[in-house]
Formats: C-alpha cells, sequence, structure tokens
C-alpha cells in the first residue's frame, strides 16, 4: 500500500470512529434528557398531588364524621378536579413511568374525574329538587321529588366513593413519583 493509500485509509478509520463516537454521546444525550425530563414530570405531578392531597382528605373527613347519605344535601359548590390539569398534559409521558405507576396515576384520575362528574349531577339533581319544594303537591309532583331526591343521593354515594378511592391510592402514587425523582 502506498502512502496516499495509507492516508486514505487512516481517513476512512477516524471517520467511522468519528462518526461511531457521534452516535454513542448523541444516544447517551438523548436517554439523558428522556430520563431529565420523566424526573421533572414526576416532580410535577408529585407537587400538584402533595397540593390536592389536603382537599381530598378534608372532604373524606368531613363526609366521614357525619352521615350524608341520611339526608339528600350533599352539595359541593367547587371543583374536585385537583389535579386533573398536569395529568392532562403530561398523559401520554405518563406511559413511560413503570406500569404499576402509570396504572395507578391513570385510576387516581378516574375516580377525581367520577369525582367531579358525581358533584355536578347531584348538584343538578338538588336545584331540581330545590324547585319543587316550592310547587303545589301531586302524585307527579312527588314522584318527580322521589326521582331527584333518589338521583341526589346516588350521586352524592359515588361522590364519596371515588373520593376515598382516590385517597388510598395517594400513599403509593407519592412513593413510586418519590422513586421515579430519586433514580
Amino acid at each position: 500500500m502506498d502512502e496516499s493509500g495509507i492516508v486514505l485509509f487512516s481517513a476512512l478509520i477516524g471517520a467511522l470512529i468519528g462518526a461511531g463516537a457521534t452516535g454513542v454521546i448523541s444516544y447517551l444525550l438523548a436517554q439523558n434528557q428522556k430520563k431529565t425530563e420523566r424526573k421533572n414530570i414526576a416532580k410535577a405531578l408529585l407537587n400538584e398531588i402533595t397540593y390536592s392531597e389536603i382537599g381530598i382528605i378534608n372532604f373524606n373527613k368531613i363526609n366521614s364524621e357525619q352521615d350524608c347519605l341520611k339526608t339528600p344535601y350533599l352539595l359541593v359548590p367547587q371543583k374536585f378536579q385537583y389535579s386533573t390539569d398536569m395529568y392532562f398534559d403530561y398523559e401520554k409521558d405518563i406511559a413511560a413511568f413503570n406500569p404499576d405507576l402509570s396504572m395507578e396515576l391513570y385510576k387516581y384520575h378516574r375516580y377525581l374525574h367520577g369525582a367531579e362528574s358525581s358533584r355536578i349531577n347531584a348538584n343538578m339533581h338538588f336545584e331540581k329538587w330545590k324547585n319543587l319544594q316550592n310547587q303545589p303537591v301531586t302524585p307527579s309532583h312527588q314522584e318527580m321529588m322521589h326521582f331527584y331526591e333518589e338521583g341526589l343521593k346516588g350521586n352524592s354515594a359515588s361522590m364519596i366513593f371515588c373520593m376515598k378511592q382516590a385517597e388510598q391510592l395517594l400513599p403509593s402514587i407519592k412513593k413510586e413519583l418519590n422513586t421515579e425523582i430519586e433514580d
């Protein structure tokens, strides 16, 4: 092999080594970026869930101290969706967490969504029930009163159930999110 062949061969080997090193470095940087993004999402979700935890626990405490289902007056004017905004922002990214954490986050937010839907329905039933209070009593009127009262009770029970289920998931979700942050 003459001198120009050696130079060409050396240049080719150098280019291959450079390309390989660039590929490896790009891959490592991408993996590091994904890990950092996952940690940041876990931190954001943990902050939001920790913030919402007080409201969920207080709601459940109030409802365990009184038998709300004896009366159809369980009204909750404020929204329950304490931490669904970030969940929907990061819903696609949450799938990158371990399967147990992804499933727990999904269940937690489905319970919050269920509680919110029940809250809206309970308030609607209450308003219709309350409007019937000032009308003359007829058999059909009594039937409608009973219908709205039962709807209010059923939605109140669903709301309470969903909030209790969401609270039960909080410790394991917080533990798993902390694990994601520490890894």
